[in-house]
């Protein structure tokens, strides 16, 4: 029993100090740089995960700004391996125009209509911080000293002369359009298919988008029914004898897409008000 007893105490002071050991060289591999934290994850250690964050808040007010809040940002190179370095910076507060070009700006070309583009922080190795639109949601075109990037959010041009974005807010992963669309951008407006139907949806959300919500109306004394895929109705609305609204949230197994449909000689109509980032 003594040696049994020895032997447990043995072992704990050895998993104590390799413990100890691990948290000591952690903490030689962090820096203040710029008021941030820059954390390098080096070795065996998995690179930390793109787009970490705390409070993030995206905005849209105007109709050429994105702003971009968040008390932190985990930042990486984008080398998917472990080698990879990432950083994390705190009070993130910065703001992009999709009119310029550049740092603060849209990463190269010029804006088009009908077109998503993805919201990107960027941070040099000196603790800048900075922030990028791109129609890539993988990898932006990088000003040059700019080596971190995280993807925050999406940005919706609705027409070019003037350019003009549609106006939101988001919250963490959760986007939904603000002032200029009441109830939700309308997907479909009196549809008539009696059998499950694909709507495309590209307008309400970028490919990134794994959830949306918003409303749809069934005709009077009719059902109408939604889902996710051509082959199983996942929810319906069933009406008196009005038109019924209904609010709905539907995870999408296929990217920009949704299905409807109706009974004989009814209508349907689908407002998507916001979705939900992955």
């Amino acid at each position: 029993m003594k040696k049994l007893t020895l032997l447990l105490f043995w072992f704990f002071l050895a998993c104590t100090a390799q413990a100890q050991l691990i948290i000591d060289n952690a903490k030689k591999e962090v820096t203040k740089t710029s008021g941030a934290t820059t954390t390098v994850i080096a070795g065996t250690a998995a690179p930390a995960p793109l787009g970490w964050h705390s409070k993030l808040v995206v905005t849209s007010n105007a109709a050429n700004y994105v702003g971009i809040t968040a008390d932190y940002l985990v930042l990486t190179d984008g080398t998917p391996s472990a080698i990879g370095d990432a950083k994390t910076t705190g009070n993130v507060s910065v703001s992009a125009y999709i009119t310029t070009s550049g740092v603060n700006g849209l990463d190269t070309g010029v804006a088009a209509a009908s077109t998503w583009y993805a919201a990107w922080v960027i941070a040099k190795a000196d603790g800048t911080v900075s922030c990028l639109l791109s129609a890539s949601f993988t990898a932006p075109t990088l000003p040059s000293g700019y080596i971190y990037k995280a993807r925050v959010g999406s940005a919706y041009v609705k027409s070019i002369g003037p350019v003009a974005l549609y106006r939101f807010i988001q919250r963490g992963r959760m986007w939904q359009f603000t002032s200029e669309v009441n109830e939700g951008l309308s997907v479909l407006n009196g549809g008539t298919l009696t059998s499950l139907s694909v709507i495309n949806i590209s307008a309400a959300c970028p490919t990134t988008a794994v959830a949306v919500w918003g409303d749809f109306r069934a005709s009077a004394s009719k059902r109408t029914s939604l889902s996710s895929n051509n082959s199983k109705t996942i929810l319906t609305c069933s009406s008196g004898n009005q038109d019924t609204i209904t609010l709905f949230y539907l995870v999408l197994e296929t990217a920009q897409e949704m299905f409807y449909m109706v009974e004989s000689a009814g209508s349907a109509s689908i407002e998507v008000a916001g979705f939900e980032d992955y």
